[in-house]
């Protein structure tokens, strides 16, 4: 079941044992262990914006109503044509961030070269459609890609791009008995926990 929250419902009591992508905080009262580490895709605009749809009417680098400069666009559009695209050149892209459940964000890059916020998302669904609707280049797990199609977007392999680790969790203290117990199964064979 989704829930769209941090922490996948275990700080509100709706869950009891949760898969979650990317790094867990520290300082959330939680047991984890790392399952398994997955690639990251990036998420383009099947249907790019074309030259000027966006930013018409507003000076040579100056941003349009959707927060893009014309070289913005023009980025997103060359980038959309492409099969493979390495992790550095997301630097270059204004980028869409999932702010609540998503694994990426402009912190991954170093200092200097990180991608430009082009927008944010609340969720899922919303980080979807602002790909879709051009406003900037997302990235998502792979298996998150492979079961979330969209109509408007093209997945592209990225090169050379941080895996994404994927947790169990559960409250540290006062689990639930058969959440303790999923979790002990789940740790026999993980790679690390704490």
């Amino acid at each position: 079941m989704r829930r769209d929250s941090p922490l996948a419902g275990l700080e509100t009591g709706e869950s009891d044992v949760v898969v979650l992508r990317g790094e867990v905080p520290r300082d959330a009262g939680l047991r984890s262990t790392v399952l398994l580490h997955e690639p990251r895709v990036a998420a383009v605009p099947r249907t790019p914006l074309p030259a000027g749809s966006r930013t018409a009417g507003n000076p040579p680098g100056h941003a349009g109503k959707d927060g893009l400069t014309d070289a913005q666009a023009a980025a997103v559009r060359a980038v959309a044509r492409r099969r493979v695209l390495d992790w550095a050149g997301l630097a270059e892209l204004p980028l869409v961030v999932n702010t609540v459940t998503g694994a990426t964000r402009p912190e991954l890059w170093p200092t200097g070269r990180r991608p430009q916020l082009a927008c944010t998302a609340g969720n899922f669904d919303e980080w979807l459609e602002a790909v879709a609707a051009g406003h900037g280049v997302g990235v998502a797990p792979e298996p998150v890609a492979q079961r979330h199609t969209h109509p408007g977007i093209r997945y592209l392999r990225l090169k050379n791009a941080p895996a994404v680790p994927v947790h169990l969790a559960l409250p540290a203290r006062d689990a639930h008995p058969p959440a303790e117990r999923f979790f002990a199964l789940g740790t026999a064979d993980a790679p690390g926990g704490r």
